[in-house]
Order: C-alpha cells, then sequence, then structure tokens
C-alpha cells in the first residue's frame, strides 16, 4: 500500500522502504548476491523467488513474507525488511521459521529430508538492544553443553544497518551503505553498487512509477491516516507493552510525547470504567 511517506522518498530518490525493497530482492542476482554475503559457505545456483508469498498455519493466521527464496538444493531464505521496532522480532521470527519449516515435506518425507530454513530481518534499529553490533546470528544449543551446536539446518540473522559497519565485510558494508543512499563513490563492493544500479533502472521505469503514483495525494492521507489510527488503537490496547514503549511507539505516530502520555492516561482512565 502506497502512501505519503513513500511519495515523499520516492522523490528525494531513497531506496530505504518496503515497496523498493521487494522489487530490487525480487531480482535474482542481487538476492544470491546478498545471500552469499549473509550465508557464507552456501553455493547458490539458480533461485526462485517469490515476494509478498502468503501462507497460513490452518487456524487464519497468515504469514505474507517479503521474499522468499528457495535454492536448487530445496533450502528456504527468507528475507524481510522492518523500519519500526515492534519489540516482537524474536517470536516474529520463529514464527516465520515456523511456517517455512512446515512447507518443506510431503506427507511421505522423512524428517531427516529437512532442508535449511534462513530468516534475515534487515533493520534500521538493534533488535536486541546489544550495541552497535551489525549481524546478529541465531542458532539452537544445548543449555547444558553451549559449545556443542545442533546442526538442526536452521538460523535467524538479524543485521542492524544503524550498526558499526567498521567490523562487517566490504561486500556487505556496501550493501547496506547503499540501502541508505550513502554509498562512497570510491567503494569496491560491486554488491553494493550493484544495488544502486538497479535502483536507478526502477527508478526510471515509467511503469513502475505510474504505478506508484496510483494513489492521488488526498488518498494517500487518508490512507496513512486510518493506518496511524489502527496502529495507535492496537498499541493502546495491548496490555503486555510495558508503558514505555506505549510513550515511544505513540509519540513517533503523534509527534508529541506529552500528547501520547495524554492519550495513553485517558485510555487508562475509560479503562477502568
Amino acid at each position: 500500500m502506497v502512501n505519503a511517506k513513500y511519495l515523499e522518498k520516492w522523490e528525494q530518490g531513497k531506496p530505504v522502504d518496503d515497496w523498493f525493497f521487494k522489487q530490487l530482492m525480487g531480482q535474482e542476482a542481487l538476492c544470491r548476491a546478498f545471500l552469499n554475503e549473509v550465508t557464507p559457505g552456501k553455493n547458490f545456483g539458480k533461485l526462485k523467488i517469490t515476494t509478498q508469498d502468503e501462507t497460513d498455519n490452518g487456524h487464519n493466521k497468515k504469514v505474507i513474507f517479503d521474499i522468499l527464496a528457495i535454492d536448487e538444493k530445496a533450502n528456504y531464505y527468507n528475507i524481510e525488511m522492518q523500519i519500526v521496532n515492534q519489540h516482537n522480532l524474536l517470536e516474529w521470527s520463529l514464527y516465520y521459521q515456523s511456517m517455512m519449516i512446515t512447507n518443506m515435506l510431503n506427507p511421505e518425507e522423512s524428517y531427516r529430508d529437512l532442508h535449511y530454513s534462513y530468516v534475515i530481518f534487515l533493520c534500521e534499529f538493534d533488535p536486541l538492544e546489544e550495541g552497535d553490533r551489525v549481524i546478529t546470528t541465531l542458532e539452537r544449543r544445548i543449555v547444558e553443553n553451549p559449545t556443542k551446536e545442533l546442526a538442526d539446518k536452521t538460523r535467524v540473522v538479524f543485521i542492524n544497518t544503524n550498526g558499526d559497519l567498521q567490523n562487517v565485510g566490504g561486500e556487505l558494508r556496501g550493501f547496506i551503505q547503499a540501502l541508505k543512499e550513502e554509498l562512497p563513490s570510491n567503494s569496491n563492493s560491486q554488491l553494493g553498487k550493484q544495488l544502486m544500479a538497479d535502483f536507478k533502472e526502477l527508478k526510471g521505469n515509467e511503469k513502475g512509477r505510474n504505478d506508484f503514483m496510483f494513489f492521488t495525494e488526498k488518498e494517500q492521507k487518508a490512507i496513512e491516516q486510518k493506518r496511524d489510527i489502527k496502529i495507535a488503537t492496537l498499541i493502546l490496547n495491548d496490555d503486555d507493552l510495558p508503558s514505555k514503549y506505549k510513550i515511544k511507539l505513540l509519540t513517533d505516530i503523534l509527534g508529541d510525547e506529552n500528547q501520547a502520555r495524554n492519550l495513553i492516561a485517558q485510555h487508562n482512565k475509560e479503562a477502568v470504567h
């Protein structure tokens, strides 16, 4: 869904948006180059890539993968871009991975036939609040023997695009810099240059631009307002969300911390009555 913020970033030429991300990462060459950096040791041939791939768990709980790539050995790679920290990324990644695994086996296949599954989140924040580390990889280990890796073929990778890029390999560093429109002119990152070139080509595609401009400015503002009202309502009604997070999230929506605090206080007062 296109809104006013997307339109503004299109005019500014900034590639850090969900719509652009799906269009770019849906291209096999770029997706393969990115996965080569994030999942070292894999030898990618062809990739089958789908965007906005939808599935559910049989109980109407739908999952829509931003990017779902399957390699020649039937390993699954889900790539997501997350701009807003909803403080549920661990649970989110677990659920998405479980849905990928559920779709791997046919009835006659053995559990030993399970393939690798990767969930990769590109975040504009520190997902685990551990500092400025860029890459965080999660895997299952034995509590009583933490040095032993289970090798159960599951991985979750969080990439903090605002982390310290000095400790990241040059190719991935260039990709993140290009994603943030900060790629230096003297960069040697072929991945970063490829991302920038693909983005410029996408911007020059008149059909893509026309599709992007489908909504009028009035419609975009109405859509954005309804979306923000819906998100604010969900935040207010979430009893498990700590107050400090409610204040921060509502401040981002309303643009005023005092207004956010007053809204929470009024909501709590009405809930009591």
